[in-house]
């Protein structure tokens, strides 16, 4: 490859890696005019991918996929990466379809890397789709894999992928623990990406364990450095669980405000699984209010728009909404056959039912 390709592709790798994706983009699409090769496409299509260009990324992708020939540890992290795009879509049977080609290529070759990711990239379409302990167990075991391939920052992604699953399954304290564990490693590796995550996950486990001023503490960094790396698509869900903390504090009109920043972000970015989140944080903003007319209807039209995507939790937490509007039957045995402890939840706080990653 030559040189001033290759220094290209350094300076975009640099730049991706401490998170900034949207100031890698220039780079990569530099080396993709300038070579074209299977490295430029990929780096290409991933940083479209989390900057929220989801149909960019797979036409990028799939030109990759043409480029990698017959190497086959490439097709397989370009097949994840197409799962991963599929995801942002909410296209979830496309993105398992990709998933499982990639597993395959990964158990077939020994890449035990790239099975971890998987292993990670699984867990959270199982945990999107409502196979909540399904995603327990493979986020467990891409800890393990990260863990034994001393991949330090590996470990820290599946262990914040632990952390969101925990928190669905009640386990607020736990969840906490997994944050707070990968954020140290984020912040050692200077990612800022991650560790913007993870204190988006301390805020919404905070909110959990009722600690609603750490929880602001915690959103209040995650928006700092996810508008320092102009992530639009995640300031998009911290603002979101900062309204509901907001909610939880009692403080509606602050919360409308944050309400109406995150829902305007979401169909900026045409995000459907958002657009349920938006739906359900209105109801829930009306119920506060003491509209349960207007909340009932939030949380049917929420509801609706999750089974059509084939979002169990998020289904579930609009019956719940509904519930508290009188507008149904008690959701607490459906959330016990999930595997999840909110049914308890629920019968001691009824303040805290809109929260998931």
């Amino acid at each position: 490859m030559p040189r001033k390709i290759q220094g290209l592709l350094e300076r975009a790798e640099g730049k991706r890696e401490a998170g900034n994706f949207k100031e890698a983009l220039p780079f990569f699409r530099q080396a993709v005019r300038q070579n074209g090769s299977f490295e430029a496409f990929s780096g290409l299509a991933g940083c479209l991918r989390l900057t929220g260009d989801f149909r960019g990324a797979i036409a990028a992708y799939k030109t990759a996929l043409e480029r990698s020939v017959c190497d086959e540890e490439q097709k397989a992290d370009t097949f994840m990466g197409l799962g991963m795009a599929c995801r942002g879509l909410s296209e979830y049977a496309a993105a398992g379809r990709y998933f499982s080609k990639a597993a395959i290529s990964y158990k077939a070759s020994g890449d035990w890397p790239g099975f971890a990711y998987y292993c990670w990239c699984q867990g959270g379409l199982r945990r999107i789709t409502g196979d909540l302990r399904g995603s327990r167990r493979l986020f467990m075991l891409s800890v393990k894999f990260y863990g034994l391939l001393k991949d330090e920052s590996g470990k820290a992604y599946a262990l914040a992928g632990l952390g969101g699953i925990l928190r669905m399954l009640g386990d607020f304290s736990d969840s906490f623990a997994c944050y707070s564990k990968a954020s140290v490693i984020f912040r050692k590796h200077g990612d800022r990406f991650g560790f913007a995550y993870c204190n988006c996950g301390m805020g919404s486990a905070s909110r959990m364990l009722l600690k609603p001023a750490k929880s602001e503490a915690f959103y209040k960094i995650a928006l700092l450095n996810y508008r320092g790396i102009k992530d639009e698509v995640n300031i998009a869900f911290v603002l979101w669980g900062y309204a509901n903390t907001l909610i939880l504090s009692g403080r509606l009109t602050e919360a409308k405000r944050r309400h109406i920043e995150s829902a305007r972000l979401f169909l900026k970015h045409k995000d459907k699984r958002g657009m349920v989140y938006a739906l359900l944080q209105k109801g829930e903003l009306e119920r506060n209010s003491g509209n349960l007319l207007e909340g009932a209807r939030c949380f049917r039209a929420a509801g609706m728009r999750a089974k059509a995507l084939g979002l169990k939790f998020e289904a579930l937490h609009a019956q719940t909404g509904l519930f508290f509007c009188k507008k149904a039957k008690s959701p607490y045995k459906q959330y016990a056959k999930l595997g999840s402890k909110w049914h308890r939840v629920l019968k001691r706080n009824t303040a805290v039912i809109l929260d998931f990653p």
